[in-house]
């Protein structure tokens, strides 16, 4: 029986194993997973170089070069929502505040205009543009455009979690005016003789809305974590953009560590479940 349970332990252990290499390639076949991949060892390089020319700087250029090809069609990916909404495409959700809708827009249009500038800035690099005034002025606009759409999502986001609160009060409170009456209720019945097949109903009712309670939670916190996590995110990047545009005097090698935390907390972002509700578990009845 101890053999048994080996190969059973084993064999599940092998089949946990498959799933998360399947789930790990199929993250991996993504061009955004295999972009921040390429940007954690491109700031992972700065650092080592701490700025200095030589062949980890070298390096460190090749890298950001090969990121390119990942980013193409992130100007037109960017602006869709857009581009929606100005051809009648898509109408504007009903529920999205005005102040939320005007952060969310604003910042597609900073990022288009970072990806774009970006595109130019690898393009006097590949020497398709021979101009380098040109050149340097749009860099400068593609990484000040970086650090607004940043700062647009960090308050989008801040927004997104104050009215989570708001919205998760009232609808916790809605269930428990939802017990209150049927505890109402089944006082009346109680003084009325009530038998046991309603005493069960009601623990039945009771279980429910508890479960209700504790799922509506579960869903509030999840959503909570990640608004404050892609907050955290842009707030990183937005200083990221202003150390590389020279707003702020940071250090080369400061600015490798934010890269890397950046991509490291934009690739968790992307990877399947990470923001998964913890629902709760009924419970056991006994027999």
């Amino acid at each position: 029986s101890d053999f048994t349970f080996s190969r059973a332990s084993a064999m599940a252990t092998a089949k946990q194993t498959a799933d998360q290499l399947k789930a790990l390639n199929q993250f991996l076949a993504k061009s955004d997973a295999r972009d921040k991949f390429c940007a954690v060892i491109q700031y992972g390089l700065l650092f080592v170089s701490a700025g200095t020319s030589g062949r980890v700087k070298n390096a460190q250029a090749s890298v950001a070069s090969a990121r390119k090809v990942f980013r193409i069609l992130k100007p037109i990916e960017t602006l869709t929502p857009v581009i929606a909404e100005a051809t009648g495409s898509r109408s504007p959700l009903a529920t999205e505040a005005p102040a939320l809708w005007a952060l969310r827009r604003a910042q597609a249009i900073l990022l288009a205009v970072y990806f774009g500038g970006d595109h130019i800035t690898w393009a006097k690099s590949a020497g398709v543009v021979d101009n380098t005034e040109f050149a340097r002025r749009i860099g400068d606009l593609s990484l000040w455009s970086w650090f607004g759409g940043s700062m647009c999502k960090a308050l989008a986001e801040l927004y997104e979690l104050g009215r989570l609160a708001s919205i998760t009060n009232k609808a916790l409170k809605g269930i428990e005016a939802e017990r209150q009456a049927k505890k109402s209720e089944k006082k009346s019945k109680d003084q009325a003789g009530g038998d046991q097949d309603e005493d069960q109903e009601d623990e039945d009712q009771e279980e429910e809305i508890r479960m209700r309670i504790e799922e509506t939670r579960a869903v509030a916190d999840a959503k909570a974590y990640k608004f404050a996590f892609s907050a955290s995110h842009a707030c990183v990047q937005s200083i990221l953009a202003l150390g590389l545009v020279k707003g702020i005097n940071v250090k080369p090698r400061t600015l490798g560590v934010l890269g890397v935390v950046a991509s490291a907390m934009n690739i968790y972002m992307l990877m399947p479940g990470s923001f998964a509700p913890a629902l709760p578990k009924p419970k056991v009845k006994e027999a």
